[in-house]
């Protein structure tokens, strides 16, 4: 089961790997792939009929015996001992299954299929991986996630009909983070030890909790306040964050007696959203956009208050109202209306919320249920995302073969190696966690700089470091 049509097209699978693990490339720079038909290795857009697996080797360019990176990657499977046999016990589901779902997957694509939809004729691969936080906020989630990719691409879901759609395909890197030490925050945003977050907070704030002085952290945590979250049982290392709840005062909001809530000093049980206001902006089906409001319609335990309540009343008592209702005037750009000290109830704050996302009142909302609907075509839903940006000459392909770090990589030890400028700085970042040696800079190159959550294919600390160094 695999759209060979789809990973010659649309991504790096045929290009042409060097035993270094670099792309193989022509004197301009152009990645090659093998030419069947010419019987050598050419630029891609200069291809006839492109090879998607098989070893060769390339004279012309002095790059000497390479492989497709589908074939690398298909090496790499049978030569790592991957088979369901092998990974049954680690991944704790038996071989037998992992066949029967491989083969599901595989059927279901249809490999080979089209649709057609307001005259568009289009794949259609009805399979998809989806993943939530859960799987990607631990460390190498940032892995397990491009196994996922790597699975759609096999079978050619990416943008199908019935696959998975991208949203924005090929958007910009990100920006570089701050890296500033000493943390400001105790989840360590934005820090030299976590630089980019989900959801720009950290994942495992409790870990600071339990050493701040580990992490720069100049002051012990006495109090947290938990909402729509049970740390120990939705990341890892349940024991340290048990550990850590014990040196704290715990207040939790929450609708069921969670882990967290049972170590905590005050539990304030919170409204499930048939008892509660509610908004989720910018949802989406495939056919349309919206937004999205849910209220109370029943209440049938009598609970006076739901998150919004508690926290707004948590606010007043502790005096930084106002300074709250200004954070989230700027958060969310409310301007009409604006939201002030006299909308702090969960009604009245949705009804903000409401009314600058949509245009409309609150009880417009209340009788539709969504607001600000847009219906999406076919081009918008199908054509616009991997179909524009990446097929077609002249354009980049899907990264199906990584070899991002591969360049970082040789790049950064030449930087390190001839300009002291760099070195420098990058000991000015790090200050005493870390002295650079000659010796060492293999070895830096591989830090977690999260501890936590996961090692980054990019590192935005030496991203932030070289934009700041003028000569180069």
């Amino acid at each position: 089961y695999i759209d060979r049509d789809f990973l010659l097209t649309y991504t790096n699978a045929p290009y042409l790997i060097r035993t270094d693990g670099k792309v193989a490339r022509d004197g301009n720079g152009n990645p090659l792939v093998w030419d069947l038909d010419q019987n050598k290795a050419v630029p891609y857009d200069s291809a006839t009929n492109i090879a998607l697996e098989g070893s060769y080797k390339e004279t012309v360019y002095e790059n000497g015996n390479v492989k497709t990176a589908f074939k690398v990657f298909k090496d790499y499977l049978l030569n790592e001992k991957l088979s369901p046999e092998d990974v049954e016990e680690e991944c704790g589901v038996p071989a037998e299954q992992i066949r029967r779902i491989a083969e599901e997957f595989g059927s279901s694509a249809r490999i080979g299929a089209t649709i057609t939809i307001d005259g568009q004729i289009l794949r259609y691969r009805p399979v998809a991986v989806y993943t939530f936080r859960g799987v990607v906020a631990k460390e190498y989630g940032f892995q397990n996630w491009r196994a996922g990719l790597i699975l759609m691409m096999l079978v050619g879901a990416i943008d199908a009909v019935g696959g998975f759609l991208t949203h924005d395909a090929g958007k910009s890197d990100m920006n570089p983070s701050s890296c500033t030490y000493p943390p400001s925050r105790i989840d360590l945003k934005k820090s030299a030890f976590f630089p980019h977050a989900g959801h720009d907070v950290s994942q495992q704030a409790l870990f600071t909790v339990l050493e701040p002085s580990r992490y720069g952290i100049d002051y012990t945590p006495e109090m947290q306040i938990f909402f729509a979250t049970n740390r120990p049982f939705s990341t890892s290392n349940a024991e340290r964050q048990f550990e850590a709840l014990k040196n704290t005062y715990n207040v939790v909001i929450d609708i069921t007696m969670s882990e967290t809530a049972w170590f905590a000093d005050i539990v304030f049980p919170d409204k499930t959203y048939l008892e509660s206001y509610g908004y989720y902006g910018g949802r989406w089906v495939p056919h349309a956009r919206h937004h999205t409001l849910n209220y109370p319609i029943v209440n049938p335990y009598n609970i006076p208050y739901q998150n919004l309540d508690i926290m707004f009343e948590l606010a007043k008592k502790a005096g930084f109202i106002d300074d709250f209702v200004s954070k989230i005037n700027t958060k969310f750009a409310f301007t009409n209306p604006v939201f002030t000290s006299d909308d702090t109830t969960a009604e009245k704050a949705i009804g903000v919320l409401w009314q600058n996302k949509t245009k409309t009142t609150l009880e417009d909302g209340k009788a539709k249920g969504f607001g600000g609907e847009k219906i999406v075509d076919v081009t918008e839903r199908y054509l616009s995302g991997i179909e524009a940006k990446f097929k077609g000459s002249g354009k980049p392909r899907i990264a199906f073969y990584c070899d991002a770090l591969v360049q970082t990589k040789e790049s950064l030890l030449n930087l390190l190696a001839t300009n002291s400028t760099a070195s420098e700085k990058l000991k000015d970042v790090w200050g005493e966690w870390y002295e650079i040696e000659d010796s060492e800079i293999e070895e830096f190159l591989n830090i977690r700089f999260s501890p936590f959550q996961k090692r980054n294919m990019l590192n935005p600390l030496l991203t932030e470091m070289l934009k700041t160094i003028p000569s180069i």
